[in-house]
């Protein structure tokens, strides 16, 4: 949790006027800020999204459980439980339980969420939609080979009465996991400016090529695989028939199919610009080389290179100017999301490797 707070404070960017362009550090321990905590005590919170009924949304990634925090008070509720053996849901709706030991073994667990772009507003049932990834089920495997596992997609409602989510509906329940590069970060956003906003699952590699998964197959380049590739949902169901219904029509593969970018190794942050309307994503490199994507429909790697490199490099920061700029002009605001979580902070301050530090 600590790390949590720290990472919204150390960027700071600036750029030299002159024939050169280059990234400067300021040393954040020259700025002054309070750290307080508000939380304790809870078993590996994963996203933290700011809600529009001023609470914090925590998932407790290993406790397989969804807060609502008062971020003044620290008082939480909880509302969703869905770890192995859990009684939270009515018993019909118990299968979509955690199915063995509550993540062990795989990397993440109950990791991303999003809260539908109208939550709350009070004009339909449908926007208090809150969607969820968790892995599901464990399916074996040994090292070298790799771990196997299923991770879900899925839809519930927020019942403000209770304040408890129910009714929960699958978006998609074969989602490949493994014990490394889960990834299962997602976010909400539009494709054009005004547009119909959709869901995006970032969906990793596997780990597959290093460690215990280092002879499991690599499907990044593969279209035709959900393995290391940026995925589309609908928010709503188009009506077509079973798990069809949530894939978008003109999904740029195939209308069966959830691909959106192809070529992805760990995507650990998303972040949108509004103004500029582009959805970026971070990912994690091997020991050096993270890199921040822009993401785009039937693309490699996710299109368009924005930031990559070794921090000591006076090279590192590439392409994109409009992103930097965006970045002098409001350098929290715009890469919040990307900083949000623990699980990021390797690429930001491992040393050797960074964003723009």
């Amino acid at each position: 949790m600590k790390k949590l707070f720290q990472i919204f404070f150390i960027l700071l960017l600036l750029l030299q006027t002159g024939e050169t362009t280059k990234a400067q550090v300021i040393d954040s321990t020259t700025i002054l800020f309070n750290i307080d905590t508000i939380g304790k005590n809870l078993g590996y919170p994963w996203e933290i999204t700011y809600g529009p009924d001023n609470n914090l949304w925590i998932t407790e990634s290993k406790g397989y459980k969804v807060y609502r925090m008062d971020p003044t008070t620290g008082v939480k509720t909880t509302v969703l439980d869905i770890s192995q053996g859990s009684t939270f849901l009515p018993l019909p709706d118990r299968t979509f339980n955690c199915q063995f030991a509550n993540g062990s073994g795989a990397q993440g667990g109950l990791a991303g969420l999003a809260l539908h772009p109208n939550f709350l507003d009070g004009t339909a049932n449908e926007n208090n939609s809150v969607y969820i990834s968790y892995i599901y089920s464990s399916n074996g495997g040994t090292s070298p080979s790799g771990l196997f596992y299923t991770n879900r997609l899925v839809k519930f409602s927020y019942n403000a009465g209770t304040g408890k989510l129910e009714s929960p509906v699958s978006l998609c329940d074969t989602l490949p996991g493994s014990s490394d590069h889960n990834s299962q970060r997602i976010i909400i956003a539009p494709v054009t400016p005004g547009g119909t906003k959709y869901l995006f699952y970032a969906a990793g590699d596997m780990g597959a090529g290093q460690f215990g998964n280092r002879t499991r197959p690599q499907y990044a380049q593969n279209p035709n695989k959900y393995e290391g590739k940026i995925l589309r949902f609908n928010l709503v169901s188009d009506g077509d028939a079973g798990l069809a219904a949530w894939i978008p029509n003109d999904n740029p593969y195939s209308a069966t199919s959830a691909v959106y970018c192809i070529g992805i190794r760990n995507n650990q942050g998303f972040a949108y610009d509004t103004s500029l309307n582009i959805l970026y994503g971070a990912s994690h490199g091997p020991y050096s080389d993270d890199e921040i994507n822009i993401i785009q429909g039937f693309k490699n790697g996710c299109g368009c290179f924005v930031v990559n490199g070794i921090r000591r490099s006076a090279v590192y920061i590439k392409r994109y100017p409009k992103f930097l700029e965006r970045i002098l002009n409001d350098p929290v605001v715009l890469v919040d999301d990307l900083l949000r979580c623990d699980s990021l902070l390797p690429c930001l301050d491992r040393d050797g490797d960074s964003m723009f530090i």
